[in-house]
């Protein structure tokens, strides 16, 4: 049975199975440079269900730099969606602060050529929305083509994106890749 849970170790996937991730960013181009502890975590609870999380810890602070919780579902045999939220200490900068956002976002394959995908992503500590995704995939024989129309109110932008890129060789898209491996996976062969 396809839909039975999962048992044993298979259910649990850690980012490094040995030990969480000691980071040191060695550019200070992005923020202050600091050291941290990073792991990422998934939960298979079902072969159509998965929670997925990551935490970066400020090994200079002690505190928690960032952590992301959500819930993946698939559901058969067309849609798939993901609602989650997004974490960032409040460090106040000039007018940016902290972050703590939900996020949620729906796949749905209209047919075996057709892909379409809505992203929203809401603010509580701006009280706002921070950006809004429709997206379209087209699958040609080993090619794939995708338009993204984006409203991104954090930066007061709206933009119309095209991308183009080879089955399997993400690297050489054309635009953006962002959803180079999910137009794959949303309408395999």
């Amino acid at each position: 049975d396809p839909f039975r849970p999962n048992s044993g170790a298979e259910r649990f996937i850690w980012n490094n199975p040995v030990v969480p991730t000691l980071t040191r960013r060695m550019d200070s181009r992005y923020g202050t440079i600091r050291d941290s502890i990073n792991a990422d975590y998934q939960w298979r609870v079902s072969d159509t269900t998965a929670i997925l999380s990551d935490v970066s810890y400020d090994v200079d602070n002690g505190v928690i730099q960032q952590y992301d919780l959500g819930v993946a579902r698939y559901v058969h045999p067309d849609i798939s969606y993901y609602l989650g939220n997004r974490y960032l200490r409040p460090v106040v900068i000039g007018s940016e602060k902290g972050s703590n956002s939900f996020i949620a976002s729906v796949t749905y394959a209209i047919n075996e050529r057709y892909t379409a995908m809505l992203s929203q992503e809401y603010n509580f500590d701006y009280g706002k929305n921070v950006s809004t995704e429709l997206t379209f995939l087209r699958r040609y024989h080993r090619l794939y083509y995708g338009l993204t129309f984006l409203i991104d109110e954090s930066r007061n932008e709206t933009a119309v994106l095209f991308s183009l890129w080879p089955q399997g060789v993400r690297e050489l898209s054309l635009g953006g890749s962002k959803y180079a491996t999910l137009g794959e996976s949303a309408v395999e062969d």
